[in-house]
Parts: structure tokens; C-alpha cells; sequence
């Protein structure tokens, strides 16, 4: 074990679906035993009270984009949602964002962390009734690790010898790093992850461990699930159906659920949320707000001139008012950022100066760069993926217009947002599902990382981010992430301007929960009712 085992932090890591399954082992910086009962913030309704019925669910979608493979399914809503329902991993998090244990029984390091060995939980089958080996994680491994596969998660394979894996037994695969690695957790829990089954190559029907077993599927409109009556968390899912429904448009999604089409919807618009916010118990609707850590950036592309200019970089930082951006473009939902991704979570440099707008300052930068009178196109997109989105980069361009700077906002549809361009374009927008310090900086700041938007390909921050992993010790960990932040706040590739809550809302029979980590309770179903 490393020397942060059994050692409490902020983020605790919580074992199981409570205590029907046992002890259970989590090996790195810190573990502790707990409940992943739901906490009551965010909640709607009395829960427990309602069984059966059928839940529909409106997101916005990814037209021919969306997929049921969960390791590419990070792209749009409607995908991540359906994967999330069939499949599962090895490691979860909470509604607080912290990891625990899903699938696995145990995920435990030696001394020095060259090696983790994971267990998985007993008498666990799929959806087809065959048992889940080591060799499902073997395979799944494997696959995300094939540069052909496009899987954003690539980079944590990437740090294991996967030739070297060894199936132990049945349950328990033993994982060779290529270097030391502290905590293997943290670069577990996130999008595009999913234990697929050994040989898949298709994902239509869907065959997962999941609540609930694939139906039916029509690509960009509409999915259908059952119950999984094995499943092996015993009494949940709550509910008998789920549907799914692709709705891009904010505002049809919102009228779905109030003429009953629909039973909860993603991605409220805030000046409609706070409507029903200030209506309190009168509001025809439930809201739900999670407190989440979502980063919300706009990007630079360093191989996009002037963007490689650390000058024209640092001025668009100082362009920013983020307090208004938080105020007017998302209605004041969320809090303000500064430059760092991560907000809240461990690892986070609570010390840096707040970065505040300084368009004197900016204006100098831009005219020393030959970039005073220069115009630049910001790609967005009218809020589908994100609310507020379009809003705040018509927000920057006002701003920025007060030194002289003309920034043209390009309006473009939800579902090509993400196939034009990312992620080589030079100016544009993005949100980060919250997500742990190390997932993000190795996930978007190597120079191969699927999602380097910003095409960040800098030695010095690659150097410092294998160091900041191998630590296997907690207050060296701290240290090197801190140097990694403070780089990356002066010389960067991104404005972290604030942080952007999930804003959902329910219809008043359907109790459900917020998360911090991610839209309509990072879409786990397991636990609503419709009353």
C-alpha cells in the first residue's frame, strides 16, 4: 500500500452500495468506508415511496454522432446517457464527485505503486447472463488502449504495460504501470469509461451490467430500456422503462415537460430556471441544481496564430470580467473561476491570486503582439450542449470590444459543434464535466491527449504532469500538482472564467437528485421515483 492508505481526506472514498455488499478494499492516497445512499441535497419529493412506472428523459442529442459505445460516447448528452444506464465500471463517483467502488471489490497498489491489482465483486453477469471475469477488464483495457479506437480515456492506458496484465483468477486482474502511479483512482472516474464485454465489437443491442437492459435505439432521436431484474445492487433500478429522448432545442426540451411528454429534461436555460426559481412551491416544475464543479473555458489553439503568443494568451485572460459572466451569462448560477480547471476538488490551488479583468493591461499585451486591431471568430453554439453558451461568448466579445478588439461569434449547430474542428480550432468554447486533478491535466494537456483542444504540446507541462502522477507520497503529490497549476495559470491555454451548475428540471411527481458531478444526477436513474 502506498502511504496515503487509510488516510481520510476531503474527498473520502466511499465503498459500495452500502453495507448489504460488505467490506470492500480501495488502495492509493486515502480510503474510508461509507454509504452511497442518497444525501437528501438537491432532492425532490419523498423518496421511497413509489415503485414501478416508466421514466422519460429528455437531453440534448448528438444527431448521427451519438453511439451506445460507452468509450466514445463523451461527445454529446444523449449518449452519455444511454451508456450510463447499460454499462458500468470498475470505480464511480458519488454525488459529490468523490470516487468509490462500483464494479470492483478492490483496487489496490503495491508499495511503490508499480503495480494495482483489482477484484472484482462476486457472482456480478451480464446482461446476457454470462459472468463477469477479469478477462472482460482485460479486454476492455485493451481496447481503450488501441490508438485505433479514438478513446478519449487513451492516456490512462497509455500509462500501463498492458502486455504484461495477468489474470490472477477469475475476479482479479493485476496491472503493471509502465511508471509509478499513486492514484490509480482518480484517472478512473469520468466520461468514457464502461466495462464492455471480452470480443465486442458491436454495440447494438447493448450488452452491459447495468440497471437497465437495451430495447431499442433510433441514432440522434430516441432509446428505449427495461429493467434489469438481476441486477446486482438487489431492489433498484426504482422504475419498470426509461426513455430516452434527443431534443436539441432548450426551449422545445423545457415544453416537453410541461405539456407531460417528457418527465425531466437537461440543461434548463437560466433565465427560465430563474423564473421557476423565483416562483418557489407555485412553479408547475421541480428544479434541480447541483452545485457542480463544471469548468466552464474558452480555448486557444496553439497552433492557430497569434495563439502561440503567451502575450495575445495572457491579454484575453485579462479581457475577462468573470464576475459578470457568472452574473449576466448564466443568470448567477455558478461561481468564478480563475484559469484552473478543477475548482473544489483535491489538488486545487486555493492560494493563486484571483485573476481579475484588466484592459489596460490586456491593450498593452495585444498592441507589444501586433494584435491591438486584429479580429478573431469564437466558435459557439446556442446553448445546446451547455446553457449559457452562446450567451458568454457574446459577453466577451462585448468586453473585449471596450479596448478595440473585434471578436465575431460563430453561431454553430449542437450537433456539428463538436465534429467541426475539436479539436484543432482555434478559438472556441468548451465545459469540463468536474472531474479529479490528475484526470484533467493528463486527459488535455499531453501533447497526444484525445481531448487537447488547445493543442498544448509544451515538454516543461508534460514533465511536471508524470512527475505530479508518480508521487506516491500525499504532501509530494500536493506540491508538484500545485507547480503544475501555477504553470499552467500564467502560461496556458485557456480563460477558466467560472464554473456552471446542472440546471435540470423534473415534473412534480418524479422524485429525483442533484449531483455535483454531472446533469440529472449523472444521469443515474437507479434511484427516482414517478410517483
Amino acid at each position: 500500500m502506498t502511504e496515503w492508505e487509510n488516510k481520510s481526506t476531503r474527498r473520502q472514498f466511499v465503498a459500495g452500495a452500502g453495507a448489504a455488499f460488505g467490506a470492500v478494499a480501495l488502495g492509493g492516497f486515502a480510503s474510508a468506508c461509507g454509504s452511497s445512499t442518497p444525501s437528501g441535497a438537491g432532492t425532490t419529493g419523498a423518496a421511497g415511496t413509489s415503485r414501478g412506472g416508466a421514466l422519460r428523459v429528455a437531453v440534448s442529442g448528438g444527431g448521427q454522432r451519438e453511439t451506445l459505445n460507452p468509450i466514445l460516447s463523451i461527445y454529446d448528452n444523449a449518449s452519455q446517457l444511454r451508456t450510463l444506464q447499460v454499462f458500468e465500471w470498475i470505480a464511480e463517483a458519488d454525488r459529490n464527485a468523490a470516487p468509490k467502488l462500483q464494479l470492483a471489490e478492490s483496487i489496490e497498489p503495491n508499495k511503490d505503486g508499480s503495480q494495482w491489482t483489482v477484484r472484482f465483486r462476486s457472482g456480478l453477469k451480464w446482461h446476457d447472463g454470462k459472468p463477469v471475469t477479469s478477462q472482460d477488464l482485460r479486454y476492455t483495457l485493451e481496447y481503450v488502449g488501441n490508438p485505433k479506437t479514438g478513446a478519449s480515456q487513451y492516456p490512462v492506458t497509455a500509462l500501463m504495460d498492458l502486455g504484461a496484465m495477468k489474470k490472477l483468477d477469475e475476479r482479479t486482474l493485476l496491472i503493471p504501470m509502465k511508471q509509478p502511479i499513486g492514484d490509480l483512482m482518480s484517472l478512473l472516474i469520468g466520461p468514457g469509461w464502461g466495462l464492455i464485454q471480452d470480443g465486442t465489437t458491436k454495440f447494438v443491442p447493448a450488452i452491459g451490467t447495468g440497471p437497465f437492459k437495451f430495447k431499442s435505439w433510433t441514432r440522434g432521436q430516441n432509446s428505449a430500456f427495461v429493467k434489469n431484474a438481476d441486477y446486482w445492487q438487489s431492489g433498484l433500478p426504482y422504475v419498470d422503462s426509461l426513455e430516452c429522448l434527443s431534443i436539441d432545442d432548450e426551449t422545445a426540451r423545457l415544453n416537453a415537460l410541461l405539456s407531460g411528454q417528457v418527465d425531466a429534461v437537461g440543461g434548463l436555460p437560466f433565465p427560465r430556471a430563474k423564473s421557476y426559481q423565483s416562483q418557489g412551491e407555485s412553479s408547475p416544475i421541480k428544479l434541480l441544481v447541483g452545485d457542480a464543479s463544471q469548468a466552464t473555458s474558452i480555448t486557444m489553439g496553439m497552433s492557430h496564430p497569434p495563439f502561440e503568443d503567451p502575450r495575445v494568451r495572457k491579454a484575453m485572460r485579462l479581457i475577462v470580467s468573470r464576475a459578470q459572466m457568472v452574473a449576466d451569462a448564466q443568470y448567477g448560477f455558478g461561481h468564478v473561476a480563475n484559469d484552473i480547471p478543477c475548482l473544489g476538488v483535491p489538488y486545487y490551488d486555493t492560494e493563486l491570486e484571483q485573476r481579475e479583468q484588466d484592459l489596460e493591461q490586456a491593450k498593452s499585451l495585444l498592441k507589444a503582439a501586433g494584435q491591438d486591431r486584429a479580429s478573431f471568430t469564437l466558435n459557439s453554439t446556442n446553448g445546446n450542449f451547455f446553457p449559457g453558451q452562446l450567451a458568454s461568448a457574446t459577453l466577451f466579445a462585448q468586453q473585449a470590444a471596450q479596448i478595440g478588439l473585434k471578436i465575431n461569434v460563430e453561431n454553430l449547430p449542437a450537433e456539428s459543434y463538436y465534429v467541426q474542428g475539436f479539436p484543432n480550432e482555434a478559438f472556441a468554447q468548451i465545459q469540463w464535466t468536474p472531474a479529479t486533478i490528475p484526470s484533467q491535466y493528463l486527459l488535455e494537456y499531453l501533447p497526444d491527449a484525445p481531448l487537447n483542444g488547445c493543442q498544448w504540446k509544451d515538454p516543461r507541462t508534460t514533465k511536471m504532469i508524470h512527475e505530479a502522477l508518480a508521487a506516491v507520497n500525499k504532501s509530494q503529490a500536493e506540491a508538484k500538482w500545485k507547480e503544475v497549476q501555477r504553470y499552467m495559470w500564467e502560461n496556458g491555454p485557456e480563460i477558466f472564467w467560472g464554473t456552471c451548475p446542472n440546471v435540470d428540471a423534473v415534473a412534480s411527481n418524479v422524485v429525483a437528485y442533484a449531483s455535483k458531478f454531472g446533469p440529472l444526477d449523472w444521469y443515474d436513474f437507479r434511484r427516482w421515483e414517478v410517483t
